[in-house]
């Protein structure tokens, strides 16, 4: 019999070692994978942020380097490693379309993405309603509803929203939010713009293309939380080098045990901070939120500051008996719409959140700051 499996959340702290590249929708066509869309643009885009799924990939990638149980030819005929694999991450990757709760092996669940800075403070996308740098000052509202386009609404009292200056962006510092601080609490994506030129086969032809890419200024790394079931070895190492991204650019990789039990505890510790310090009737997009179908628009009861995207994802076959990477990686067909982070309702989010796998990704968590 095995060691019993315990549940353990990890810290795993990710720091860029050069430039990256996370593509957008439009961007590089992947050449010979299944269901590539085949469009491509002369000027490559990049987020500044990783996608949830993204850094799902990359964790279960790592297991299984961990365990010896990456092959260099991503080969893998035999079974009794290939069972090996399941137990570890799985015998599928995620799907957003999926139906049934998934099973990822030790892998239970990840939290949304944060920041850290050379200080050790931990930063959240900041709320989308946030009308201050110092703290969390949501936007004041109206008393009284008032007739709209969607029924009764209630309406930012008369100069809480600057036009032109937009909603809230960047990022803000989680931890008790203490008003007479004279310190700004919320920062831009630290992040500096690089610019490359570069050539790519066009059939016969070579043909010219730009990429956007994001160097992170020093001391900053994207932090995620996951949640495992392992015995009394790690599943993680303590520290290697991983690669994401469309150029697959290196990432310092850091894993630190913690003393939280899942990752509902990691999100309930930054709930509290937001809960203590607001007072009003605003709920908050901790993470993205995956819409579950197009016709899916009934975001809240009331007013409510949101933005978008869409997404496709790419799903590894480790059961496919055919070599190459490219061969065992398989595009989605349709675009799935995303909520951002930071998106924030007045009153009640009334999205289906009830989808166990965009959990364990790390989407739909939602901060209510009712009282």
């Amino acid at each position: 019999m095995g060691e019993e499996l315990k549940t353990k959340v990890y810290k795993i702290q990710l720091t860029p070692l050069e430039p990256y590249t996370f593509g957008t929708d439009q961007g590089l066509s992947f050449a010979g994978i299944e269901n590539s869309r085949g469009k491509e643009s002369y000027y490559v885009l990049s987020k500044m942020v990783p996608e949830q799924t993204t850094i799902w990939g990359m964790l279960r990638y790592v297991m299984l380097q961990k365990a010896n149980l990456v092959e260099s030819d991503f080969g893998y005929s035999d079974d009794n490693k290939r069972k090996k694999m399941e137990t570890l991450i799985g015998k599928n990757s995620f799907s957003f379309a999926s139906k049934t709760e998934q099973d990822f092996g030790r892998l239970m669940g990840i939290s949304p993405i944060f920041l850290k800075d050379p200080a050790e403070k931990m930063y959240m996308k900041n709320p989308q309603n946030n009308k201050s740098t110092m703290e969390y000052c949501p936007i004041e509202m109206e008393d009284a509803a008032r007739k709209s386009s969607r029924g009764k609404i209630h309406f930012p009292k008369k100069g809480e929203y600057d036009a032109k200056m937009g909603t809230a962006q960047g990022w803000i510092r989680i931890e008790p939010l203490m008003k007479q601080e004279k310190q700004e609490r919320v920062i831009s994506m630290p992040v500096e713009e690089k610019l490359y030129t570069a050539i790519r086969k066009t059939g016969t032809d070579d043909a010219f293309f730009k990429r956007k890419a994001f160097a992170m200024k020093e001391g900053y790394a994207f932090v995620v939380y996951a949640e495992v079931k392992e015995e009394q070895e790690s599943v993680f190492p303590e520290k290697t080098v991983c690669y994401m991204g469309l150029k697959k650019s290196a990432f310092k990789f850091e894993a630190s045990l913690t003393d939280k039990k899942t990752i509902q505890d990691v999100v309930d510790d930054v709930s509290n901070v937001f809960i203590k310090n607001a007072g009003s009737q605003w709920t908050i997009a901790m993470s993205d939120i995956v819409l579950l179908a197009e016709g899916d628009q009934k975001y809240g009861d009331d007013f409510y500051i949101i933005s978008g995207r869409k997404i496709q994802n790419l799903e590894t076959q480790y059961q496919s008996t055919e070599r190459g990477y490219a061969k065992r990686l398989k595009r989605s067909k349709v675009q799935y719409n995303l909520l951002d982070s930071g998106s924030a309702f007045y009153g009640t989010c009334m999205l289906n959140l009830d989808n166990k796998n965009h959990k364990k990704l790390g989407y739909n968590y939602l901060i209510s700051t009712k009282q």
